[in-house]
């Protein structure tokens, strides 16, 4: 059964307000879905004409890769409501017209879900490590008013996806605990999600 037929159902099993809010709910919902879609498409057709004569020619790419990987996109935008987020759909979109989706296919996906899933905080930490080209520590970061620890998690959300890698800088052991402090740079992967995700 239609996952959002269960739904509609259930708002409207609501005593006196259920059909008011399952209305309004779904109405707002589907309209935001289509706004989302055609403002994406609009900006994306200005972006694609400006590179037009970079993009490879369909014969290069899988058309059922390519077509799956459209699908998930629109899937994606439909329901994004962050515009930075939007807008690195549009450059993972442009960029694999350029450089086909053919055999990185798995790759791209991931992209796709690590952008649905990662917040501006991991974005911002994937930029200072590209300019810094260093390894860095979590302390050099400049990302205002963001908590020691809080970047610290992020940071080690960012190494578990495969985006960064760290090594370790000192230990330190005092009588109520211990304290490591690493260095991180970007991966290989996590250059290529920078280049075909955030990168315009």
């Amino acid at each position: 059964m239609d996952r959002n037929l269960i739904i509609k159902s259930l708002i409207q099993a609501i005593p006196y307000v259920g059909g008011s809010i399952s209305t309004l709910y779904f109405d707002s919902k589907d309209k935001r879905k289509f706004e989302n879609l055609e403002s994406f498409y609009r900006n994306l057709a200005i972006k694609v004409d400006k590179v037009k004569s970079s993009i490879s020619k369909m014969e290069n790419h899988s058309q059922e890769e390519l077509i799956a990987f459209i699908e998930e996109i629109n899937e994606k935008v439909e329901n994004e409501r962050i515009e930075q987020k939007k807008k690195y759909y549009q450059n993972i979109y442009i960029k694999s017209l350029i450089h086909p989706v053919k055999d990185c296919f798995i790759e791209r996906k991931y992209f796709l879900d690590l952008i649905s899933t990662l917040t501006t905080v991991h974005f911002d930490i994937l930029s200072v490590l590209l300019h810094e080209n260093r390894p860095t520590l979590i302390l050099e970061f400049q990302i205002p008013g963001m908590d020691l620890d809080l970047l610290k998690g992020f940071t080690q959300q960012l190494e578990n996806a495969g985006l960064v890698k760290s090594q370790l800088e000192t230990i330190e052991f005092t009588n109520i605990g211990g304290r490591m402090d690493s260095r991180f740079t970007l991966t290989d992967l996590g250059k290529r999600f920078h280049y075909f995700c955030i990168q315009d």
